[in-house]
C-alpha cells in the first residue's frame, strides 16, 4: 500500500511538473528580431549592439531580400532601414510600417508649428515667384531648403509634377530637438542643433532648455487634435523671436538617434513596426508605405 502511494504521488509530481513546463513553453515567447540594412553607421551599430545585449536576435541584411535560410518565426520584428527598401522587407516579415502623410505637418494647429506651412504639388511649388522653404513632404528626393522659383526648377528637373512637398516661410531655427515617442510619451530626446552647432557627442544643452523642449512637446502630445502613429519621431526647434515649434515629423524606424537612448529608440521602433495579424483598425490609416507612394508618384 505504501508503495503504490509512492507510487502515485511520484506519478502525480511528475505529471503537475510536466503541466507546469508545457504552459511555460506555450505561454514563451521568442525575442524581438531587429533587421538593419547594410551600411554600417554608428546609429545602426549602437543599435544592433543594444538590441544584442537586451537578448535580442539581430540580422544586418546586404539587400532588401531575405536570405534563404531565414525562416519567418512566431515572433515579433523591426526594422532599422531606410525607405523605400523597407517597404520590401516589411512585406516578406508580414508587417506594416507605420508613419505620417505628407499632410500631417501642415495639418497642424499653427500654435504648433508658429508658421504657415502647406502640402502643394511640385507642379504648384514652380508657379510661386517668391523665395519659399520648399521640402519633399515624405522622401529624400531633392534637397530641403529655402528656393526661388529658378532654382526649384533646376533641382526638380527629373522629378514628377504630382508628388508633394510642404512649403514654408522662410524662417531661423536656432535649436533643434530629436523625440522619440511611444504611445503620445516622449521616451527620449536629444538636441541635435544650437545655434551653428551640429550634433556632436560633446553638445550640451543646459538643463532649462532641455525641459524647455520637453514642456512643448509634451504639451502638443497631450492636445487630441494632433494624431499621431504609436511609434513615431518628432523634431521640435526654437525659431528665433517666435518661440518653441513643431519642425517636422518622421519615421522612427529610419530616423538618425543623435544622443538618444537606444533601449528607448528601439521601443518606440517596436511602436511603430506591427504584425499585419496583431495590425488594429485604427493604425491602418498610418500605413507609411501608402503614404509614401501617393506622395511621391512616379519617383
Amino acid at each position: 500500500m505504501k508503495r503504490n502511494l509512492e507510487i502515485t504521488f511520484g506519478t502525480l509530481h511528475k505529471t503537475l511538473f510536466s503541466l507546469i513546463f508545457t504552459k511555460f513553453l506555450s505561454e514563451s515567447t521568442f525575442m524581438p528580431y531587429l533587421i538593419l540594412y547594410s551600411r554600417m553607421s554608428y546609429d545602426s551599430k549602437i543599435l544592433r549592439q543594444t538590441a544584442q545585449f537586451l537578448g535580442w536576435e539581430t540580422l544586418r541584411l546586404e539587400t532588401s531580400q531575405m536570405p534563404n535560410w531565414f525562416e519567418l518565426q512566431d515572433t515579433e520584428y523591426a526594422l532599422f532601414y531606410t525607405a523605400p527598401s523597407a517597404f520590401h522587407i516589411a512585406r516578406q516579415l508580414s508587417l506594416k510600417l507605420l508613419g505620417c502623410d505628407a499632410y500631417w505637418l501642415s495639418r497642424l494647429p499653427m500654435e504648433y508649428t508658429k508658421r504657415i506651412i502647406k502640402t502643394i504639388s511640385l507642379k504648384q511649388a514652380k508657379e510661386i515667384d517668391q523665395s519659399m522653404f520648399i521640402k519633399p513632404s515624405l522622401s529624400k528626393s531633392f534637397q530641403s531648403g529655402v528656393y526661388e522659383k529658378k532654382n526649384l526648377l533646376q533641382k526638380t528637373l527629373n522629378l514628377p509634377d504630382e508628388m508633394l512637398v510642404l512649403i514654408s516661410e522662410p524662417v531661423k531655427w536656432t535649436l533643434e530637438y530629436r523625440c522619440f515617442i511611444l504611445k503620445r510619451k516622449v521616451l527620449t530626446m536629444s538636441v541635435y542643433r544650437r545655434y551653428d552647432q551640429l550634433y556632436n557627442e560633446n553638445l550640451k544643452s543646459p538643463e532649462e532648455e532641455i525641459q524647455e523642449a520637453k514642456s512643448f512637446i509634451d504639451e502638443v502630445l497631450q492636445d487630441n487634435r494632433v494624431e499621431s502613429p504609436p511609434g513615431i519621431v518628432i523634431d521640435v526647434g526654437y525659431i528665433e523671436n517666435r518661440g518653441w515649434a513643431i519642425v517636422e515629423s518622421n519615421q522612427c524606424w529610419a530616423s538618425g538617434i543623435y544622443g538618444c537612448e537606444p533601449k528607448k529608440v528601439l521601443e518606440s521602433i517596436r511602436g511603430a513596426c506591427i504584425s499585419m495579424k496583431h495590425l488594429k483598425e485604427e493604425e491602418k490609416r498610418w500605413d507609411f508605405e501608402k503614404h509614401f507612394f501617393a506622395a511621391n508618384q512616379k519617383v
